[in-house]
């Protein structure tokens, strides 16, 4: 059975459907800007559409369009928003998602696409926010997505695209200005994580997985600006972390790994600034870290072929220091602690 709910359908008729359009205190008809469609084909779907009776918000648009068994979505723009547009599309059994822009959000846009079941999406973005962007689109079973852009953020953009089973996507982009982080994944059991926030400007992240089973996080918090964090991993039961935080500047960091088991970890916190951290690992079983802090102008690469392979960078309290350690073969060990 299929239904379709726009502004002109009476209360009376929605069944499977809860549809609360509060866009006036009074009819639809008197806002015809805002719109509110629905259209569900299955069984037992649940649909909960809000958008705030306040009349600066007449531009809101919301559409949720679900097939399949035991869906839900929900949709909810309020307060002073304007411009705004929040969609779900939904396919398969078990799935939800919600989408929450409210507060004085404008110009937001946030979109959730699902086929598969059991996947769950959650984009939230609030208060003070201008201009965000945030889509999520699952393929799957079991897969789950976190987006959170809020307080003083403004023209930020987040993106998560999954296809497999079981991955795990957050990404929090939270005080900041000009971020943009992106994650996907395929394969299976992945996860992933980002986190912007605080008085950080311009920052972007980029992780890309594929494979089964691997982990990367990126953090990049508090004062950092113009902050660049890329991971890349392809293969099974890789680890990556990335973090740049407190007074840092200007920081790049890129782990690249392909191969099964290898670990790479990189720190640029505390007072550093204008750093820049490389590590490139091919093969299995390989480990590599990169430390820098309480420093300036440092460049660090690390670059490991073959299994089994160990380095470790450790810069703290030097400026103007540059690194790099290429190893091939198999068991090298490098250390570089001054």
């Amino acid at each position: 059975m299929s239904r379709t709910f726009n502004r002109y359908t009476p209360f009376s008729a929605i069944t499977t459907a809860v549809l609360f359009a509060l866009l006036t205190t009074g009819a639809w008809a008197s806002v015809p800007n805002n719109t509110a469609d629905m259209i569900q084909d299955g069984d037992d779907n649940v649909a909960t559409i809000v958008q705030a009776p306040d009349p600066d918000g007449i531009r809101l648009e919301a559409s949720i369009n679900q097939a399949g068994d035991y869906n839900s979505a929900s949709i909810m723009q309020s307060e002073q928003s304007a411009y705004n547009i929040a969609s779900i599309d939904q396919s398969g059994d078990g799935n939800s998602a919600d989408i929450s822009q409210s507060w004085e959000s404008v110009y937001n846009h946030a979109t959730v696409d699902q086929s598969g079941d059991y996947n769950t999406a959650s984009v939230y973005q609030t208060d003070n926010s201008e201009g965000n962007y945030a889509s999520v689109d699952q393929s799957g079973y079991g897969n789950i997505a976190d987006v959170s852009q809020s307080y003083g953020a403004e023209y930020n953009y987040a993106t998560v695209n999954q296809s497999g089973d079981d991955n795990t996507a957050y990404i929090s982009q939270d005080g900041s200005l000009y971020n943009a982080a992106y994650v996907d994944q395929s394969g299976h059991s992945n996860y992933a994580t980002v986190t912007q926030l605080e008085d950080s400007d311009s920052n972007n992240a980029t992780i890309d997985q594929s494979g089964d089973g691997n982990s990367a996080m990126v953090s990049q918090y508090y004062h950092s600006f113009y902050n660049q964090a890329s991971v890349n991993q392809s293969g099974d039961y890789n680890y990556a972390t990335i973090e740049q935080n407190y007074d840092s500047a200007d920081n790049v960091a890129t782990v690249d790994q392909s191969g099964n088991d290898n670990s790479a970890e990189i720190f640029q916190n505390d007072y550093a600034q204008y750093n820049e951290a490389t590590v490139n690992q091919s093969g299995d079983y390989n480990s590599a870290t990169i430390l820098q802090n309480e420093s300036m102008d440092n460049v660090a690469s690390v670059g490991q072929s073959g299994d089994g392979n160990l380095a470790f960078v450790n810069m703290v309290g030097h400026e103007y220091d540059a690194v790099s350690v290429m190893q091939s073969g198999n068991g090298n060990v490098a250390q570089y602690n001054p």
